[in-house]
């Protein structure tokens, strides 16, 4: 099973898109990373070539010169990196940013002096590089141009190599558990509510400094909010939950959840994702941030949030393309000194007994604590996008 986006349903990305740049504006004070965005840049680069099946980048005539670019977003890409060297002492551990070191080690490393790689990136492609240990009198040029066309090729090659192919497949099987485990779960909240108020929160936290204390604070706080539903009257009682943790570009670590109330007991869907988001900044002691779109429905009116009737059918399928965006994230990124730890990205609530055959759906208790089946596919060492 390939997850696959429909694209009828094109709004939910637009939507979803505008939520994560209005936390952005509206609410997060962001902390500027350059290793971070270099990081995401080589990963959009990467992600390009494979996307785009691209082999060369420039058009070589027979003197050696450039006589013509071939993708100029991919040129353009590639004159935005400052430098790889930045990359390689880097904390963070990213497959895609291994391959692209590996092939510029090989290619282009020994043609151009570490205080000069900016400008041999931003520069044109008939930019004359020479080789540092060529002792030939007078030395061989080889064009920038040329350079660049071996290295798109060898991150061709490597992109296609079986270890690499195995990771993104990794990541595959990751996001069809995580989407098969969703879908469950809202089927049989589905068949044992006849109404069911849906919950759509965003929570993140403000300035941080996107290393492993800042991943353990705001795990630590979810956990502490999750629990606070079985005695805090301050909170609505729920039926069940997703959540999905995320490190992104300008938000950092950050957690996607929604949740599941009883639509017979509470129908004020914007009042309870606020009385949600006001409990995780005090448990967060006013660090935490926190995004409803509810307040703003209309506008965000595919996202499947609010009252929906166990047969509206329209409802349900507008969330499945939102499970299926949430599980579809491929999760790139993640700090070296928690690669190759069991870090959990992604969680249900227990899945309800399955309802009886006969009869109307009836509104059943659900579990709330987490339901850990195969937690070994339910965890990732990469963090992402």
């Amino acid at each position: 099973m390939k997850l696959h986006i429909d694209q009828s349903y094109i709004s939910i990305l637009q939507e979803q898109s505008a939520i994560q740049d209005k936390i952005i504006k509206d609410k997060a004070v962001t902390v500027s990373n350059p290793v971070l965005e270099l990081n995401f840049l080589i990963i959009r680069i990467i992600e390009y070539i494979r996307n785009n099946f691209i082999q060369s980048l420039y058009r070589i005539g027979a003197n050696g010169f450039v006589t013509n670019t071939i993708d100029k977003h991919l040129d353009g890409l590639l004159k935005s990196i400052t430098s790889i060297e930045t990359l390689e002492n880097s904390r963070y551990y990213c497959a895609e940013v291994e391959i692209f070191i590996r092939a510029y080690r090989h290619l282009i490393q020994s043609y151009i002096d570490s205080c000069d790689e900016r400008h041999f990136w931003e520069s044109g492609p008939n930019l004359p590089c020479i080789h540092n240990g060529d002792e030939c009198i007078p030395p061989e040029i080889v064009r920038k141009g040329v350079l660049i066309n071996r290295l798109v090729s060898k991150l061709d090659e490597l992109i296609y190599n079986e270890p690499y192919k195995q990771i993104r497949r990794n990541r595959a099987d990751k996001s069809e558990h995580q989407y098969k485990r969703s879908i469950k779960l809202v089927t049989r909240l589905r068949e044992t509510n006849s109404k069911l108020l849906v919950l759509r929160i965003d929570f993140s936290l403000k300035g941080q400094e996107f290393n492993a204390t800042s991943l353990e604070e705001i795990r630590e706080y979810l956990s502490k909010l999750l629990k606070r539903f079985h005695f805090d009257t301050a909170l609505p009682e729920i039926v069940g939950y997703i959540w999905k943790l995320e490190f992104g570009e300008q938000k950092g670590y950050h957690y996607h959840c929604i949740f599941f109330l009883d639509g017979n007991k509470y129908q004020k869907d914007a009042y309870y994702a606020d009385q949600i988001g006001q409990v995780w900044q005090k448990i967060t002691e006013e660090k935490g941030i926190y995004f409803n779109c509810h307040r703003d429905k209309f506008k965000y009116r595919h996202l499947a949030i609010g009252m929906a009737r166990h047969d509206d059918q329209e409802f349900f399928d507008n969330l499945d393309q939102v499970l299926i965006y949430i599980c579809k994230q491929d999760q790139f990124l993640i700090e070296k000194s928690l690669n190759g730890e069991d870090v959990r990205t992604f969680q249900t609530s227990v899945i309800p007994k399955e309802a009886k055959p006969l009869g109307r759906p009836r509104n059943k208790p659900t579990q709330l604590d987490t339901d850990d089946d195969n937690p070994q596919t339910d965890s990732s060492s990469e963090i992402d996008a």
